[in-house]
């Protein structure tokens, strides 16, 4: 028993591993297969921003994101994307949305894309996919970071973004690189209501704040932090189609 038990710690990481790269390996051949029927090359994508998630309530579907980079120049680049939900055996497409321009990336570089897959049910029978974007700042003295989330509802055989780049995590400042300075970091968290405005769900965002302040003091930097938590609801505009803040 006591042998054995000195592997198991090597197997189990062998294991993640294995799992890691045959998970891997099929977001791959999906993304192979939808490049195929796109009639589209490797090299149309950047491999880094394009990525896939098991479909939460379909086990024969992928949703898949696929990024392509509209020129060349390393310090600005933008992207189109398609949204899509395809056949994971076939890559056939059921849903799909084209959006030019979507992201871009410059002083404040594109970090990240993830397909996010929390529950989001906004209305009877209604479930949307998550897109989160991550950027983060080039600027040392004013550093800055900061997470979108985007949200989208099948539509016919395309997709609706009901909600458009919603800021779920920032953090900025402003600092002599050494010691002073002031800094500001917000995360929120969205939660789907049981109220409704348009026949759509409410959305309430609870928000924590902290803001802190450096102050050199002899050789030692002491930091000061204060904190606020501050809610407010998202609500589904029926014109614009869309949610929107109802703050003043």
């Amino acid at each position: 028993m006591i042998r054995n038990s000195k592997f198991t710690p090597v197997l189990l990481v062998a294991f993640c591993f294995i799992a890691t790269l045959a998970h891997a390996q099929s977001d791959q051949a999906v993304i192979v297969k939808v490049l195929h029927n796109l009639s589209l090359t490797r090299d149309s994508i950047d491999s880094e921003f394009s990525v896939t998630k098991p479909h939460p309530e379909n086990k024969n579907a992928t949703i898949v994101l696929l990024a392509l980079p509209q020129g060349d120049d390393e310090d600005f680049q933008t992207y189109d994307t398609y949204l899509m939900v395809v056949d994971t055996e076939t890559g056939a497409i059921l849903y799909s949305l084209l959006e030019e321009e979507r992201y871009t990336s410059d002083a404040i570089r594109l970090t990240g894309i993830q397909i996010d897959t929390a529950p989001y049910r906004l209305a009877t029978n209604v479930r949307a996919i998550g897109i989160r974007a991550s950027y983060t700042g080039s600027s040392r003295p004013n550093p800055f970071g900061e997470e979108t989330l985007s949200l989208y509802i099948p539509q016919g055989k395309t997709f609706l973004k009901v909600l458009d780049d919603f800021v779920t995590y920032q953090s900025t400042g402003e600092w002599d690189t050494n010691c002073a300075g002031n800094f500001s970091t917000s995360k929120s968290v969205l939660i789907i209501s049981t109220e409704k405005t348009n026949s759509y769900n409410n959305i309430q965002v609870n928000t924590k704040t902290t803001d802190t302040e450096n102050i050199p003091q002899n050789e030692d930097c002491i930091s000061k932090d204060i904190e606020t938590k501050s809610s407010h609801k998202l609500i589904f505009n029926s014109k614009e189609n869309q949610y929107r803040s109802n703050k003043k």
